[in-house]
């Protein structure tokens, strides 16, 4: 009927003002903190609070790959009491989920969680459904990648909160970068 109609696109222009308002709020704060960056460190923890929140995840990762690009290592944690410096190091060796994540340089969303990361246990506050991971790339530089996993509600990710995550991750990227580039 006429007035289903109405009531469902009233409703999904709801969503698309919160979802619009989000946005605006996780730009903002990004803004905001890369204009007084001091700490990195401080820096990306609250990037990646400010995303998971956003896009209502549960828990968030933040991992920087090293030099010899075989290794993650944690930078920061967010939704859970693990401590980021007490995790080891992941191998990324081809075939695994983190290896496709990375080689494909692309967002990828999982609405299961892949065998390889409930097997890794530096991983194991990551192992809820949804997960999307999402790499930090610059140019042709690739230089690790966010996790947000589980969802404050019971739903899937959507299109546009995948494209979200990937653009606050090229963002993230030059944050990066931009900070290796000034302790040189």
């Amino acid at each position: 009927s006429f007035s289903a109609i109405m009531e469902r696109l009233e409703d999904n222009v709801h969503s698309l003002e919160l979802a619009r308002k989000t946005l605006h709020a996780i730009m903002a704060k990004i803004g905001q903190g890369i204009s007084n960056m001091q700490n990195i460190d401080t820096f990306l923890g609250l990037i990646l609070e400010t995303v998971t929140d956003g896009l209502g995840g549960k828990a968030g990762a933040l991992l920087v790959l090293e030099e010899d690009k075989k290794t993650l290592t944690t930078r920061c944690i967010y939704g859970t009491t693990v401590e980021p410096r007490r995790q080891k190091p992941v191998d990324v060796r081809e075939g695994t989920t983190l290896h496709s994540v990375l080689a494909s340089r692309r967002p990828l969303l999982f609405p299961e969680i892949p065998a390889d990361i409930k097997e890794t246990k530096s991983l194991a506050y990551l192992a809820m459904t949804p997960m999307i991971c999402a790499p930090l790339i610059m140019k042709e530089k690739t230089l690790g990648m966010i996790i947000v996993s589980g969802r404050k509600v019971p739903e899937m990710f959507e299109e546009d909160e995948v494209n979200l995550l990937a653009n606050v991750a090229a963002q993230t990227a030059v944050s990066i970068e931009n900070s290796r580039l000034n302790q040189d």
